[in-house]
C-alpha cells in the first residue's frame, strides 16, 4: 500500500511540476520539444511500478552511481590540480614576501637570515610570521646595554611594518635578531 502512495505522489508531483513549466514554455520555439520531454518522463513515472516489478531498478541504480562516481573523480582530479597550483601560488607569494621583508629590514640594519611563514587553513594570508636575522655595521665603541636598547626599538619598527604589510597581529610576529 505504501508502495503504491509513494508512486501516486510521484506522479502527482511530477503533473505539477510539468504544469507549472508548461505555462512558462507555452508560445515558445521550444514547446514542442518540452513537449515531448514532459510527455517522455510521465510515461516513465507511470511504467515505474512495471520497471521495479521486471527488475530492472538495480541497473538504473548501478548506471546512476557509475556517473556519479566519474563525476566525483573529475571534481577530485580538478581539486588536486587546483591544490598544486595553489603550493606554486603560495610559494611565489612567500618568494616576493621574503624578498621584501629583506629589504625592509636592511633599511633598519639587520640582516635577515631566515624567514619562516605560516598559513591560515584557507591559505588566503599568513597567520605568521618568524624572523631570523642579525645586526650589522655594529659599532664596538657601544656598550651592550644600547646594543640592546637599539636592537629592541629596531624590532619594534620592524614589527609595526610587518603588521602593516601583511595584516596580522603583532603577537603573530616573532623576531629574533643577534
Amino acid at each position: 500500500m505504501e508502495y503504491i502512495k509513494s508512486w501516486l505522489k510521484i506522479i502527482l508531483y511530477m503533473n505539477i511540476l510539468l504544469l507549472l513549466c508548461d505555462n512558462l514554455m507555452q508560445k515558445t520555439a521550444y514547446e514542442k520539444y518540452y513537449r515531448f520531454f514532459s510527455g517522455f518522463l510521465l510515461v516513465l513515472c507511470l511504467l515505474k511500478p512495471v520497471i521495479d516489478f521486471a527488475g530492472t531498478e538495480p541497473y538504473f541504480y548501478a548506471s546512476f552511481l557509475q556517473k556519479e562516481w566519474q563525476s566525483e573523480r573529475n571534481r577530485m582530479k580538478y581539486s588536486k590540480e587546483l591544490s598544486e597550483v595553489e603550493e606554486v601560488v603560495q610559494k611565489e607569494c612567500e618568494a616576493a614576501y621574503k624578498k621584501q621583508i629583506e629589504e625592509v629590514a636592511g633599511q633598519y640594519g639587520i640582516s635577515v637570515k631566515k624567514v619562516t611563514f605560516r598559513w591560515d587553513s584557507a591559505k588566503e594570508h599568513i597567520k605568521k610570521l618568524e624572523i631570523e636575522g642579525s645586526l650589522k655595521n655594529l659599532q664596538n665603541k657601544k656598550s651592550k646595554k644600547q646594543i640592546g636598547s637599539v636592537q629592541a626599538e629596531t624590532v619594534e619598527k620592524i614589527k609595526k611594518i610587518m603588521m602593516q604589510l601583511y595584516n596580522i597581529k603583532k603577537s603573530d610576529i616573532q623576531i629574533e635578531v643577534e
